[in-house]
């Protein structure tokens, strides 16, 4: 230990004998005196044993430094004191001072281990054998490469075949065939006419019915079309003679009503339907029979 103006130091070593090459920490523990600023130098290292850092902790009262030594020969060694220096607040030298110099003894490890000296018989110990590091072979990587690749690709494409069979089922609940979605709109254009229905937005809900009708099955622009171009173009729409007038006739009606030239009852209204409801599943059986 020592100790100058309020300020001291202890050094500490943990332990006092050691091997060639077996690391030996050396600790200083340093008072701080007060309203002053410490600085310790360097540790030099010699031929015969290695000096390195390992720890620096500061608080309020202490600092604590540690060191690695490394000893090269065997023997008795003297460790150098650490040199403290005292600096005040405005950085102006005042004093210095040591730490106590520690001794190490240095033995060599057929010393510390007597029975050594029987195995190696004064000479050198038996080297051991190499451990075998174990290498997967190439073929093995390449091999778990290409399954997990091809692991990948499979899981790609069962995603996309999914998703593909998602959309076309998708598709097919949006988008029924046309039959049917005309069918159903006449059905829910019956269940909203009553006595206080609007004469002409029933029939142009009708005129709609029918030309959407026309034009989804087959492939005819008929929303488009005026019901005199419906009637001169009747052989692309292959319809018998009896079905297309008997739609044209509702589309020259529902063009009357529009301007009011034409007004009926809910009972002809009614009847319109009917007679649509029933061309539309006549086209639907002939289809099935075909």
């Amino acid at each position: 230990m020592s100790e100058t103006n309020s300020s001291f130091v202890v050094a500490e070593l943990d332990t006092a004998i050691t091997t060639i090459g077996e690391p030996v920490k050396y600790f200083f523990l340093i008072q701080k005196p007060e309203n002053k600023i410490i600085k310790t130098n360097k540790l030099d290292s010699q031929n015969s044993y290695e000096i390195d850092s390992l720890g620096f902790e500061n608080n309020d009262n202490f600092i604590k430094k540690t060191f690695q030594v490394t000893f090269w020969d065997t023997g008795q060694f003297i460790l150098p004191g650490l040199e403290i220096e005292v600096i005040s607040d405005d950085s102006i030298f005042e004093y210095s001072f040591f730490s106590d110099s520690l001794s190490v003894e240095v033995i060599s490890v057929k010393s510390k281990i007597p029975s050594l000296d029987s195995i190696s018989n004064g000479e050198l110990l038996p080297i051991k054998d190499p451990v075998q590091i174990k290498i997967i072979p190439f073929f093995i990587i390449i091999s778990i490469l290409l399954l997990i690749i091809t692991s990948l690709l499979i899981a790609k494409v069962w995603r996309s075949r999914s998703l593909l069979s998602e959309k076309e089922n998708n598709n097919q609940r949006t988008f029924p065939d046309p039959i049917s979605f005309s069918l159903d709109k006449i059905n829910t254009l019956e269940k909203d006419i009553h006595l206080k229905s609007d004469f002409k937005d029933i029939y142009v809900r009708i005129s709609v019915i029918i030309r959407n009708f026309m034009e989804n099955y087959y492939y005819v622009k008929a929303l488009e079309m005026t019901t005199k171009e419906i009637k001169d173009n009747k052989s692309i729409f292959n319809l018998n003679e009896k079905n297309f007038t008997e739609l044209l006739t509702i589309l020259k009606f529902s063009d009357m009503a529009k301007y009011a030239k034409k007004k009926k009852d809910l009972d002809f209204i009614k009847k319109d339907l009917v007679i649509i409801r029933k061309i539309l599943k006549s086209i639907k059986e002939s289809n099935k029979i075909s």
